[in-house]
């Protein structure tokens, strides 16, 4: 019995770029649609992000990269720690990439930042540079984790890290956590399946910890990635990363509105 034809909507562009890279890798569209359905349907990954692999570039040469550490100087770092509208930013590659956008935009919306990126940080690493900037420069009003992308390979340490991250930051700190979108090119699925359980750890945290936000990349990059992230699967282009810098902003700017204040509330 033959498989029936079915009628669904594509934009133009996305479906194009599907072709080519399905005809490049020997399959066709068919294929690959088939495919993500099925692990759609056993609730192996989310279906709109596996579905956006098909019309990602090929994986060929060099993903643009940045320097394997960018971080503020210690007297910066201090002067932010103390003032009220002042954030301290951790992440990895994804965020020193994004590093001038994050900080110009930031300042301009009045918020001074000290921020602390390395190529390939795991999230444990990250709590112990928390850790050292609350004691050596204070405890900081404001908190931005971007962390989680370099722990798909040990997405069950992710609860445990994530424990450890608001102990450290205490609740005192509003913590904004930006969470993981990863469709590494080398295992893609296996990658994105891990994403969700990362970030399915960090919904659980932000309804625990009242001083904790999400800020959700997987859902906002997910439809886009084939147009907002370099062929690698991870890290975004120069309009992907002026994207998820709004994105954050977005977020934090909710909360203000939300809370009537324009700093970040602090318990009494």
């Amino acid at each position: 019995m033959s498989t029936p034809l079915r009628a669904i909507r594509i934009p133009a562009d996305l479906w194009k770029a599907a072709l080519a890279k399905a005809a490049s890798a020997g399959t066709t569209v068919t294929a690959v649609v088939i495919a993500a359905l099925r692990r759609y349907v056993s609730g192996a990954v989310v279906l709109s992000a596996l579905l956006t692999l098909v019309a990602m570039p090929p994986a060929q040469g060099a993903v643009t990269l940045v320097p394997p550490v960018l971080a503020d100087s210690s007297a910066t770092c201090a002067r932010v720690a103390h003032d009220p509208q002042g954030a301290l930013v951790i992440g990895d590659s994804i965020t020193a990439s994004g590093f001038s956008d994050i900080k110009t935009r930031l300042a301009t919306l009045g918020h001074p930042s000290c921020i602390n990126a390395r190529l390939g940080r795991p999230t444990a690493e990250g709590v112990d540079v928390l850790r050292t900037y609350i004691r050596t420069t204070g405890i900081p009003h404001t908190v931005i984790l971007a962390l989680g992308t370099n722990d798909t390979l040990g997405a069950d340490t992710m609860p445990a890290n994530i424990r450890a991250a608001m102990f450290a930051a205490g609740s005192s700190t509003r913590v904004f956590w930006v969470n993981v979108f990863n469709a590494q090119s080398s295992r893609p699925v296996e990658a994105l399946t891990q994403s969700r359980q990362i970030d399915s750890a960090l919904w659980q945290a932000d309804h625990f910890y009242w001083n904790l936000a999400v800020v959700d990349w997987f859902s906002y990059i997910a439809p886009r990635a084939y147009y907002l992230l370099q062929s690698d699967g991870m890290h975004p282009t120069g309009l992907g990363n002026q994207a998820r810098t709004t994105l954050l902003l977005n977020g934090i700017l909710h909360l203000w509105t939300r809370t009537g204040v324009q700093t970040m509330p602090r318990p009494s």
